[in-house]
């Protein structure tokens, strides 16, 4: 994975794999950490293995489960601290809406420009077909009215 993990986030997979050692008297797994942080289990776990990646812990691995525990903290300083989230998705909703734009450009193009307003005759036949409508009864099924 390109992607760094931001720093907040660092520093809190590392407090709470300081806090689960202390209190568990054991290296905490990914589930454990998630549970802690309150986080669903693929972010906990997609941090942890960054963090791995980068040497900040250490996978300890078992038949059964893998744990971790603390390595080089130093990389965690050297993480971003905000990744501009709000400029990304700004960035990202103009972009939409120009493709969106000269999306519907290209239909009025191939449609042959836009829909005529209706007018007040449009509407009046329209009345009119429907006070027809509402006047005329359907015949009886069963053959006298």
């Amino acid at each position: 994975m390109d992607a760094k993990p931001l720093r907040a986030e660092a520093q809190l997979v590392v407090a709470a794999v300081r806090v689960l050692e202390h209190r568990e008297k054991h290296p905490p797994t990914e589930d454990e950490i998630a549970a802690l942080l309150r986080w669903h289990e693929d972010r906990a776990r997609v941090l942890v293995h960054q963090l791995c990646g980068l040497g900040v812990l250490d996978a300890i691995e078992s038949p059964f489960s893998v744990h971790y525990q603390l390595g080089d903290e130093s990389p965690v300083a050297d993480l971003p601290e905000d990744e501009n989230v709000g400029g990304t998705i700004a960035r990202e909703i103009e972009d939409f809406e120009r493709r969106s734009e000269a999306e519907a450009q290209r239909l009025e193009r191939l449609l042959g420009g836009p829909a005529p307003p209706a007018t007040g005759e449009d509407e009046s036949l329209l009345e009119n077909d429907f006070e027809a409508f509402k006047r005329r009864r359907p015949p009886n099924p069963f053959g006298d009215d």
